[in-house]
């Protein structure tokens, strides 16, 4: 739930516990190995293993939240979900998109794109196929704010 929400503490509470349970299962594990082969030096070496996953599991949880105050590009296979959904509109429509770039910081994720329509488009029709853009984009990638910039496309009639 974590991932699908893109929550940085539902995340990390599903990895504590998960720590909490190998090492519940660590201390099970080595009390029956040391009991059933009379090896005591199974204990520390699997108490070791149960200390370095938590070390593990610890270093994961710093290190996420902290790259997630950094503000950075959306994932591959998000980017080529929004182009796509770009892609049907410049077939549809006939604009053109100069730029499109992505923003995401923690759970939020911004599109910002550019544009370019007929510069004979009425300022209706343009705002119209803006807002299908943005319900387009907020379908493909849930959650996402979109910005459009709009520009008269290249060689038009623009005045």
């Amino acid at each position: 739930m974590g991932k699908r929400h893109r929550s940085v503490t539902l995340q990390a509470d599903g990895q504590h516990l998960m720590t909490d349970v190998w090492t519940s299962v660590g201390v099970l594990v080595g009390i029956a190995a040391v009991w059933l082969t009379g090896w005591l030096w199974f204990d520390p070496i699997i108490a070791l293993l149960v200390g370095a996953n938590i070390l593990f599991t610890g270093y994961r949880l710093l290190r996420s939240p902290l790259s997630n105050l950094l503000s950075r590009s959306l994932p591959e296979e998000e980017l080529t979900t929004l182009n796509a959904a770009l892609a049907d509109f410049r077939e549809e429509c006939g604009v053109a998109f100069p730029s499109a770039r992505t923003v995401q910081s923690g759970r939020h994720r911004h599109a910002f794109v550019v544009m370019a329509v007929p510069g004979d488009w009425s300022v209706n029709m343009t705002h119209e196929l803006a807002h299908d853009l943005e319900d387009a984009i907020a379908a493909a990638l849930p959650g996402t704010e979109t910005f459009i910039h709009v520009e008269p496309l290249a060689g038009s009639d623009a005045h």
